[in-house]
């Protein structure tokens, strides 16, 4: 299933951590990130205002794709994208 985000950008899965540690947030992306498919997308939506910095960090180790992050009152909405 596919969920459109604000910028019309649709997501094949939706991580929704808020709340969570980042250490949570990242072993949650990383077991979502193997059940889209290679260039499918997942939206991660944290209420940690560093998750995007640690989130760009992260596809970067990974070789992954950090698409952006849309802010929005109380969440911010980040888009990665499965390379490999």
């Amino acid at each position: 299933m596919m969920t459109e985000s604000r910028n019309g950008m649709y997501a094949h899965e939706v991580v929704a951590v808020k709340g969570s540690s980042r250490s949570t947030v990242l072993a949650e992306l990383e077991r979502r990130m193997i059940q889209v498919p290679i260039g499918g997308i997942v939206q991660v939506v944290s209420t940690d205002p560093g998750m995007s910095y640690e989130l760009w960090l992260w596809t970067r180790k990974l070789g992954h794709v950090f698409l952006g992050t849309q802010e929005e009152p109380g969440c911010s909405r980040i888009l990665v994208k499965r390379s490999r």
